[in-house]
């Protein structure tokens, strides 16, 4: 492997390249002209290369991602714009949470993504979650208000909510009308899906900025609709059977039930105003004193299940 670096006042952009000599179509000795390279791409980091490329810029962002996390393509949208615009006044890298844990140990990174930055070796700023291009813009600008941003176009870069919440309050599982989430497991959830004759389910992940969000939603919706629909909160990190049994890849993912039926499935983030129209359309009785419950269409990332009888799965 050989890397190719391009410099320019204070900031650099490190381009790795991992294929051989012989296949780019010349030797190390040769006078060709090195091949084209995308330099709005963003270098892939991992441990083993970690310390030696913070060492060598005064300033680096790493993008800290995992995959299968709609929030992390988010994020790396957001940071190809940035690249692309700013040029080769910053240097960016990207490294895979799942392939790195001990990196991830070492820097106590928790949720995905989650960004880094450094200044001369030394990390300066850590957010969680993904954060929007004029945060990244504010982020860089903190750090060198010298930077030429005028080049950039925020309205370019992906939206990002940020309704972002720590900790979500719980019911009770097993109480009547639960007013808040309850907090589901493989032994469980058998019984709630025949207790709540109108069931929603969140598997969320434990590295997952978009599932905070969602927490929030189904806390919302949780109270707005007592009596009417239960909730709950399932941790797919350590109830991996039921990721397995329903085919959950994304997260969050919302699982829907009615009357010990699973009628629908609904992958992503989604506010409360959306999540209760999809609700309002397998059950148009619904009634809600926040949101205007009117005929709605489906969501473009929801995906309609059969309806086949729950057959009680030994959880």
């Amino acid at each position: 492997m050989t890397s190719t670096v391009k410099s320019i006042t204070g900031f650099t952009i490190v381009m790795l390249i991992t294929l051989p000599w012989d296949v780019l179509g010349f030797a190390a000795a040769s006078d060709h002209q090195s091949p084209s390279v995308n330099l709005n791409a963003i270098p892939e980091i991992n441990e083993s290369t970690l310390n030696s490329t913070i060492a060598e810029h005064i300033y680096f962002i790493l993008d800290c991602y995992a995959p299968l996390c709609r929030p992390c393509e988010t994020m790396d949208a957001a940071l190809k714009e940035l690249s692309k615009d700013l040029g080769d006044q910053v240097a960016l890298g990207r490294i895979n949470l799942d392939e790195n844990g001990q990196m991830a140990e070492r820097y106590n990174i928790t949720y995905a993504p989650t960004l880094l930055t450094f200044r001369k070796g030394t990390l300066v700023d850590m957010q969680e979650g993904p954060i929007s291009g004029q945060e990244l813009l504010g982020t860089i600008y903190r750090l060198s208000p010298d930077i030429n941003t005028s080049q950039v176009d925020l309205s370019a870069f992906p939206e990002v909510p940020r309704a972002l919440m720590q900790n979500v309050p719980l019911a009770d599982l097993g109480i009547d009308n639960p007013g808040l989430p309850m907090l589901i497991n493989e032994s469980n959830l058998d019984s709630a899906i025949v207790k709540y004759p109108f069931f929603v389910l969140e598997g969320f992940a434990g590295w997952c900025g978009f599932c905070k969000m969602m927490n929030v939603t189904v806390m919302e919706l949780s109270q707005d609709l007592r009596g009417q629909v239960a909730f709950g909160l399932i941790n797919t990190d350590t109830n991996s059977k039921v990721t397995g049994d329903y085919g959950i890849t994304t997260f969050p993912t919302i699982l829907i039930f009615k009357n010990g039926v699973f009628r629908q499935m609904v992958m992503g983030y989604a506010p409360a105003s959306e999540l209760i129209k999809v609700l309002d359309d397998i059950d148009p009785g619904l009634r809600s004193s926040k949101y205007n419950l009117t005929p709605s269409t489906a969501r473009k990332n929801r995906i309609a299940v059969p309806n086949v009888e729950f057959n009680g799965l030994n959880l």
